[in-house]
């Protein structure tokens, strides 16, 4: 019931009510997977660390129950996707 009261449903779209923010708008899976992507990598995108990702998407008026599970691995992959190792040959003094 606690839970519950921080819900809405405006038409036939779920809402979650902030505790410093306006109503989030609840998205699916396949939803989020899209919102998070678009956030970390579209053009208005910086490829920003997890806790930075999860307060964008927050103030962009997004929720969903496991946003702050899904970032920090969506930050992870970006930072281990765009990892290149480049091994400097020592010059020989002369």
């Amino acid at each position: 019931r606690k839970i519950a009261a921080w819900y809405s449903m405006v038409g036939d779209k779920l809402y979650k009510r902030g505790f410093a923010s306006p109503m989030l708008l609840c998205v699916g899976e396949r939803e989020a997977r899209r919102i998070m992507e678009e956030t970390h990598e579209g053009s208005c995108g910086s490829h920003i660390g997890a806790r930075s990702l999860v307060g964008k998407i927050l103030r962009a008026g997004f929720f969903w129950p496991n946003v702050y599970d899904d970032t920090p691995d969506m930050s992870e992959a970006a930072i281990n996707a765009n990892v290149t190792l480049t091994y400097i040959t020592p010059l020989a003094s002369p």
